[in-house]
């Protein structure tokens, strides 16, 4: 929000989720200037797991009559196909609001309840039709690496294509090598798969989000990039705020159309960089990553 022309909220310190199709960060902000990436994923980013998984999950008249290749919000759209819900997000402000009053808001429209312990976890995580998508890291280490910021959506990208790609033996409880014809997947099925998906994605995130506040504190998180989009992320985020004390933290979700527009996002940090007074020479070089912690010092052209 902007008051005059300088923007009022968020204010700092706080912490951002940056989920997109490229980057997975949980990123601390001190001042316009002064950031530190807290985590990240160790593999493939979060958008381009959902978009894998909605390729192989939607089907194909939902993946032939979609519109462009924004398969993650065509997944999610698959899943709730709620026209309430969807009305309702038309209407909804962007301003931020506590994790509890987002979760009031939306708690009509979604079943989802954070689970109370890890085995009521994974006996949720079992589908009727055997498999099951669990949260990344969980086991990993004996449980360790699901204590630290570490995040990988690799290992849920390949659970749920072989989910898809072959048939389940009920008697032993595991995949077989006999391989699934695309009819042989109910509609019911695919959209568990696409909700199952998500969630476990999603409250690898949230979890990951907890942590990052037990151990640097701040009254707001902003959500940012194109998988913010997402209103079932922004309730599971939200979910997990609230069940482990943090309901009164502030949420900050940009409206959806903006999630994925890069440009808007380049242009807002460079309006606040130059209302600040910072300002670049003409000779800066464009680079495809700046890095956070390079903000101040960006690399320059050599001269001949």
């Amino acid at each position: 929000m902007l008051k005059g022309d300088v923007a009022q909220e968020p204010n700092y310190p706080y912490l951002s989720v940056l989920a997109s199709g490229g980057h997975t960060l949980l990123i601390h902000s001190d001042t316009l200037t002064n950031h530190v990436i807290l985590g990240s994923t160790s593999d493939v980013a979060i958008g381009e797991c959902l978009d894998k998984v909605a390729r192989v999950v939607l089907p194909p008249d939902v993946l032939r009559n979609g519109n462009g290749t924004m398969y993650g919000a065509l997944l999610e759209a698959f899943a709730f196909s709620n026209g309430n819900l969807a009305k309702h997000r038309s209407t909804a402000h962007s301003d931020s609001i506590t994790a509890q009053d987002f979760c009031t808001e939306y708690q009509s429209y979604y079943t989802y309840t954070v689970p109370r312990t890890h085995e009521e976890e994974l006996q949720r995580n079992k589908s009727k039709w055997g498999w099951a998508f669990n949260q990344p890291l969980a086991r990993a280490n004996g449980g360790l690496k699901s204590k630290n910021l570490e995040m990988s959506f690799s290992g849920l990208m390949t659970a749920v294509e072989r989910a898809v790609r072959y048939q389940h033996d009920q008697s032993t409880g595991k995949l077989t090598k006999i391989e699934r014809a695309p009819n042989d997947i109910s509609l019911e099925e695919r959209k568990n798969m696409a909700e199952f998906s998500m969630r476990a994605a999603f409250e690898h995130v949230a979890g990951r989000l907890v942590h990052a506040l037990r151990s640097t504190p701040a009254t707001t998180v902003v959500m940012s990039g194109g998988v913010g989009a997402n209103y079932y992320f922004r309730y599971v985020l939200s979910s997990t705020l609230c069940k482990h004390g943090f309901g009164q933290v502030r949420v900050a979700f940009p409206p959806p159309v903006l999630c994925s527009d890069n440009a808007a996002m380049i242009a807002w940090a460079g309006t606040e960089m130059y209302q600040a007074g910072y300002c670049d020479k003409l000779n800066i070089r464009a680079i495809r990553k700046w890095p956070l912690d390079q903000l101040l010092t960006p690399p320059i052209e050599k001269t001949s």
